[in-house]
């Protein structure tokens, strides 16, 4: 079973051959579906963030942040997240061969203690050399449950980043215009908090870790529903239609949204926005995957192999993959899990405007 690791100490004591280290980011695996989607940014309905971003970045409107100094613009990625998290195995060799081609600082893979690809590494003309490890990972993703689990909080986002900037700002006025305070609350999480309770969650935020305001709110209720309702005239709009009216419907809903943010109890802001961050936080993680040799080898490994997991990793011991008589022990972990800091909130109403820039493919 894949495992979140909230502090990842670098560790694989089945050592007999070359040990390979891949690290994943594997970016958010869903389409915006909130009504709260400003209507000038909808193209986050049908286009997944990470592809904006790329383009955005391809045209020089923003930056990233692993980019060199002297770099002005770089190649849109052919990767999508919406491939890796499919978990389908067709789906998921793409999404691996899209990142193989740029990896950006999406990809990265060690040799032992030596990086041979990703940002930050000179070595060319190794991905023919690459297709061997990249099938054994590709099986071990397809097998253990990591990436829908990671997936799985990615998607307690039922806000968006529009919708997070509204709920922020009505805390703050709550707090009398102190984003200090606002973000002071935000920030203390006390622990007994961060417990699973699935068993009375909303609809839409069933794996949410957090409690419930302790005394309703209904326009909380209120904007469940909307949420709800909205799903229908958005995936109408996606169909593209002819005669399609569902834009109506959907600025109808998204006004309402918008009053049911501006009436919401401190605690439901609090609610909301914990779980936004924690979206966040699962939209940037980097998920590494380590395999060696059970017996000792060369460590070549040969693209046209068909992989087995025979044992799924657990808590105590790593998975075991074969092909044939050829045996590789692995382990597969989460990293970067550090929570956001609210603060974050403070420019993210900016940043957004970055996405009215985009023009579809």
């Amino acid at each position: 079973m894949g495992t979140l690791h909230w502090n990842y100490q670098r560790f694989f004591p089945y050592h007999h051959g070359p040990c390979w280290s891949i690290e994943i980011k594997p970016k958010a695996g869903y389409r915006a579906t909130s009504p709260l989607v400003s209507p000038r940014r909808r193209a986050k309905y049908r286009f997944p963030r990470f592809q904006i971003l790329q383009q955005l970045a391809w045209e020089g409107h923003i930056r990233k942040g692993w980019m060199s100094s002297s770099q002005r613009r770089i190649p849109p990625s052919l990767y999508s997240p919406l491939d890796l998290f499919s978990m389908d195995i067709t789906r998921i060799h793409r999404a691996l061969q899209d990142l193989l081609k740029t990896p950006q600082n999406n990809l990265k893979i060690w040799r032992d203690e030596t990086q041979i690809l990703g940002v930050g590494c000179e070595t060319k003309d190794i991905h023919h050399n690459m297709q061997g490890i990249l099938s054994i990972v590709q099986e071990i993703l397809w097998t253990e449950d990591l990436l829908p689990r990671i997936k799985q909080l990615q998607t307690l986002d039922i806000l968006d980043a529009d919708g997070a900037v509204l709920v922020y700002e009505h805390l703050v006025r709550l707090c009398n215009g102190s984003n200090n305070l606002a973000e002071s609350l935000l920030d203390d999480i006390p622990q007994d908090l961060c417990l699973p309770h699935w068993h009375h969650q909303k609809q839409h935020l069933e794996a949410s870790p957090f409690h419930l305001p302790p005394n309703g709110c209904h326009s909380l209720d209120r904007l469940l529903e909307l949420y709800h309702r909205f799903q229908e005239p958005l995936s109408v709009w996606l169909s593209d239609l002819p005669g399609n009216s569902s834009e109506k419907k959907m600025d109808s809903i998204q006004k309402a949204c918008v009053e049911c943010v501006l009436s919401l109890s401190e605690d439901a802001c609090l609610y909301l926005l914990r779980n936004w961050l924690l979206s966040l936080v699962m939209c940037d993680v980097s998920v590494f995957v380590t395999i060696c040799p059970q017996t000792e080898t060369l460590g070549v490994v040969p693209h046209e192999r068909t992989w087995k997991v025979v044992q799924r990793q657990q808590e105590a011991a790593p998975g075991i993959i074969t092909s044939g008589e050829v045996s590789w022990r692995y382990t597969i972990k989460v990293v970067d899990c550090e929570r956001k800091p609210s603060r974050k909130l403070q420019g993210r109403g900016k940043a957004e405007e970055a996405i009215e820039l985009f023009v579809p493919p």
